[in-house]
């Protein structure tokens, strides 16, 4: 249900899908499901994370074009490393420099929603 109204939500030209990239759990304060775009054709794809609290879920990441490197949980919450293409862009550097660009967010539930420490990269490229 939740992937099926995100994808309405936060379209993208290629859609989305579902790979099974996900800690979701009914009991967990703070869990993902992630979607990547369909038809990836080059290196500036696009993912979709979706939060839950204790099952419910609340709302993606980020409306601004984001590509998720890596998810690992962390305690209390989930350390992101996203892909910085604005810091490429501003670099002047071609695509084979993307993995020297990177940003890192930990996300956390703080009893009311979800909060995050770091930088959401890409906010300048707009939103979905």
């Amino acid at each position: 249900m939740a992937i099926h109204e995100a994808s309405e939500k936060y379209p993208n030209e290629f859609g989305w899908e579902y790979e099974g990239n996900s800690n979701y759990s009914p009991c967990a304060t703070l869990s993902y499901a992630q979607l990547d775009q369909r038809d990836i054709t080059n290196s500036q794809f696009a993912t979709l994370l979706l939060f839950f609290h204790d099952g419910e879920y609340l709302g993606v990441d980020s409306t601004y074009p984001q590509q998720v490197q890596k998810i690992e949980e962390n305690g209390d919450g989930l350390d992101v490393v996203y892909r910085d293409w604005e810091a490429l862009e501003k670099s002047g550097q071609n695509n084979m420099a993307a993995p020297l660009y990177n940003s890192h967010v930990h996300y956390y539930w703080d009893g009311d929603s979800v909060q995050y420490d770091g930088r959401i990269p890409n906010t300048h490229l707009g939103s979905r």
